[in-house]
């Protein structure tokens, strides 16, 4: 399915041409798409990148990169790598290579901020074959980095302009988290998704850490006169799935909250801070002022 989010991303944060989308999605229709969402293009040729061999022999087959982290070494498109492959006669790698069967391990703080994660601005893509990866955007570099650092994801933390009319500018700078392939990602894949829908799985790691990192990522402080109200934004879950989670285990820990009709959860004055000094501290500068009660 050709949606904006995707379209977006191959060509603003991939850095694809629109040639190289429609080769990649097998879809010719890619510039009607492109119009109909109103992605509006930088305007520029892009020109296919001249790759030194000698730097391709280096990372593809000296340190056996896959082709995916090569790209994301060159910050240049994948299908831009498997064309100079090709081209220098350079012998293009198995699916193993993309599909490693090598977990990382999380300790147990890990475990509880990754949660925290994918159930607000986290994403766990996956293609067929291949294992899955994280994927998140941020307004604030130093919440990307901070994020990148917490789990150890050692991937480079990209800044690309993200295109929409719903920005006075008709654009805003953004931060891309974009990991490598791994099984234990594949295995959330499987917790977090049922039949390709995003849930909160009914084993969702709440704690204070998990709770700060989607405090951080999908909630804000509504603040008027003397009312102060902590809102989470969990509306692309289902209202069910909500209650038996998420407000479940906030009243277990004495903090009462409600759904409104958007399936944003929310608490008044007194549980607002009860669930601030739940949480712990802000642990970054550019989200401090969702702490000022």
């Amino acid at each position: 399915m050709i949606t904006k989010e995707l379209l977006e991303k191959l060509y603003f944060e991939d850095r694809m041409t629109v040639d190289e989308i429609k080769k990649y999605l097998n879809n010719s229709s890619i510039s009607y798409y492109i119009k109909k969402f109103g992605i509006k293009t930088d305007g520029a040729k892009r020109n296919s990148i001249k790759l030194d061999k000698d730097k391709l022999v280096e990372l593809y087959v000296e340190k056996d990169l896959t082709a995916l982290e090569v790209a994301k070494e060159l910050e240049i498109s994948v299908i831009t790598i498997i064309k100079n492959l090709k081209k220098f006669g350079i012998k293009i790698k198995g699916i193993k290579h993309y599909n490693t069967n090598k977990k990382i391990e999380f300790n147990n703080f890990q475990y509880d901020f990754f949660d925290g994660l994918i159930v607000s601005d986290g994403s766990l893509v996956v293609q067929k074959n291949r294992n899955a990866l994280i994927n998140c955007k941020f307004k604030y570099e130093e919440f990307a980095n901070y994020i990148n650092e917490k789990l150890n994801l050692k991937c480079k933390v990209k800044k690309y302009t993200h295109r929409s009319d719903r920005y006075k500018n008709g654009y805003c700078e953004m931060y891309s988290v974009y990991s490598e392939l791994n099984a234990l990602f594949t295995e959330e894949r499987n917790r977090w998704y049922m039949d390709g829908k995003k849930i909160i799985p009914n084993d969702f790691r709440f704690s204070p850490t998990s709770m700060n990192v989607m405090y951080l990522g999908d909630g804000h402080l509504l603040k008027k006169k003397s009312f102060r109200c902590v809102n989470l934004c969990t509306n692309a879950f289902e209202k069910s799935n909500i209650e038996m989670v998420i407000l479940k285990k906030l009243h277990n820990v004495g903090i009462d909250a409600y759904i409104n009709k958007n399936n944003v959860i929310r608490m008044n004055t007194s549980n607002s801070i009860k669930f601030l000094k739940y949480i712990g501290e802000c642990p970054v500068e550019c989200y401090r002022y969702k702490w000022d009660i």
